[in-house]
């Protein structure tokens, strides 16, 4: 994954630690030109409206379940 690619391209785990660090603080959606509505994972079925999403507190880190862990969900390699 990211940590096993920063590993190998820089020799080392200070990339991946300060770009973690840097996620954390990454907002959790975006709406362009009040048309399109952009978030990392998906759709989270405890979430109804814009203003649920701005109260959560994203200064975390990702939990493993829940609204921000859907929001923020990488995809799974599965079939």
């Amino acid at each position: 994954g990211f940590y096993d690619e920063c590993l190998r391209k820089y020799g080392s785990v200070t990339v991946w630690r300060y770009c973690t660090e840097i996620f954390d603080y990454l907002s959790l959606s975006a709406i362009i030109d009040r048309k399109v509505f952009c978030v990392h994972g998906g759709l989270s079925p405890s979430i109804q409206t814009l203003d649920q999403i701005r109260t959560v507190d994203r200064k975390q880190e990702v939990p493993h379940d829940g609204p921000m862990c859907d929001l923020w969900s990488d995809p799974e390699d599965t079939t």
